[in-house]
């Protein structure tokens, strides 16, 4: 994309990527302070935080509303209680790749602007229920207007320069893993002090807050628009930045059968990438489940609840670590060759979990698990972009959102049947295989970029 696009100046005086003949046109010099990239980052930051906050903070106490809205039954509670849990990131799952197209055709920002708002409403809300089928409602509602997380690593990926991209959306992952070690938390400690109908208005009004930092601290964006050929439809749109630096582009060549075949290597490798950030959501949902018992098996690991949140806890603080470094590094030698890496070791850490011998063992596995984990989200994301024109960003890692919710619908399933075929323990080695096959799959990625056209 060149000048006239409006959004991508930056990345082409920082890439050398603007090569046209003819009198450039001016590149306004950017204000002092800070980059428009990085404000941008900041408030994505935050507001994924803020959502991920309301999203999570209701696990320790649905129960406890559930209750108060009239279910006594024990049984009915559980049930209802996954049901109305689950159902946001359900229909979360089903959305996104709208959410995204809708974002390609009328902005990134207006996205924001539109899951702010409506998670804020919606969760809001949900303290006024009145019986379980309002909480399941305004629970499918929060899932059908939210996606802010997802919006703004799309904005992030979009806008932020080749050469900073996987760092970017590296420090948004541990902002979205802070909001998952904050949010239960705080579920845990607030409702006892002032009523859970109390916290999902304070909740609403925080992610309201980062509703207003979108509208007031983003700067406004154009939609990509795709060239139309003078004598034909439309054209794909070429990137706007080029690819990292273990994904070079092709060598230049007459058109033809090289031609033919560059959009159809491309989209093969996206379809791989899609299918290793379902496998990676797969691989980690399939054993969460068992931390805690499996914990309770362990020498020093009781009380059971406790070393069990500990371990849960000790992957994100990875997690959290290991996202802004590891996406340096994928800016640095390449996003595929970071996944393909950091896939090995997660598949490692995983399958070692089988050998554990103590509840601190264990932690300190999956604090390891943690770290590996953390470049994952940064190199595949930036791996994708590289190969989607400008004007199908959104669709397409829309389409990488809901394939990391199946997986994390499908993953327990499998952990479930793996434990009552073989046993639990037998659970953290098949997570580890599927990441293995991840690791395959990215290494094959990588293999298919390297080959000669």
């Amino acid at each position: 994309m060149g000048a006239a696009d409006g959004r991508d100046d930056t990345h082409s005086t920082s890439t050398g990527a603007n090569t046209s003949a003819g009198p450039a046109e001016p590149v306004p010099t950017p204000a002092p302070g800070v980059r428009p990239w990085a404000r941008s980052l900041a408030i994505c930051t935050f507001g994924s935080f803020t959502t991920i906050v309301g999203m999570t903070m209701l696990v320790p106490f649905l129960p406890v509303y559930i209750r108060q809205l009239g279910v006594q039954d024990p049984d009915a509670i559980v049930h209802w209680s996954a049901i109305c849990f689950g159902a946001t990131y359900l229909v979360a799952a089903l959305v996104a790749p709208l959410w995204g197209m809708l974002g390609d055709r009328w902005g990134r920002k207006s996205m924001l602007v539109r899951a702010g708002l409506g998670m804020s409403i919606a969760i809001g809300l949900t303290g006024l229920a009145q019986d379980v089928g309002q909480l399941l409602a305004l629970r499918l509602l929060t899932g059908l207007l939210g996606g802010f997380a997802s919006g703004a690593m799309i904005l992030v990926a979009d806008l932020t320069p080749v050469a900073r991209r996987a760092f970017a959306v590296g420090v948004l992952t541990s902002g979205v893993m802070a909001g998952n070690l904050a949010g239960p938390v705080l579920g845990g400690l607030l409702p006892p002090l002032v009523g859970p109908r109390v916290v999902f208005g304070w909740t609403g009004a925080l992610i309201f807050t980062a509703f207003l930092a979108v509208v007031l601290g983003l700067p406004a964006d154009r939609p990509q628009r795709r060239p139309v050929a003078p004598d034909g439809p439309a054209t794909p749109a070429a990137p706007s930045a080029p690819a990292g630096p273990s994904d070079p582009p092709a060598a230049p060549g007459p058109p033809g059968a090289q031609g033919e075949r560059a959009p159809a290597r491309a989209s093969a490798a996206i379809v791989l990438l899609l299918a290793i950030a379902s496998l990676i959501t797969f691989a980690s949902m399939s054993v969460e489940p068992f931390i805690t018992l499996l914990s309770a098996q362990l020498p020093g690991g009781q009380p059971a609840a406790l070393w069990g949140g500990i371990a849960l806890s000790a992957t994100a603080a990875g997690t959290m670590i290991a996202g802004p470094v590891l996406g340096r590094a994928a800016d640095a030698i390449g996003p595929r060759r970071v996944l393909a890496l950091s896939l090995a070791a997660a598949a490692l850490c995983a399958s070692a979990q089988y050998l554990a011998h103590s509840a601190p063992a264990l932690v300190a596995l999956r604090f390891a698990l943690g770290l590996a984990v953390g470049g994952l989200a940064p190199a595949a994301t930036s791996a994708l972009r590289a190969l989607v024109p400008a004007a199908r960003v959104g669709r397409v890692l829309g389409l990488m959102v809901a394939a990391q919710h199946a997986g994390q619908v499908l993953g327990p399933l499998f952990g479930a049947w793996v434990a009552t075929a073989a046993g639990m323990r037998e659970a953290f080695l098949a997570s580890g295989a599927v990441l293995a096959l991840g690791a395959g799959l990215a290494a094959l990625a990588l293999r298919r970029r390297n080959q000669p056209s």
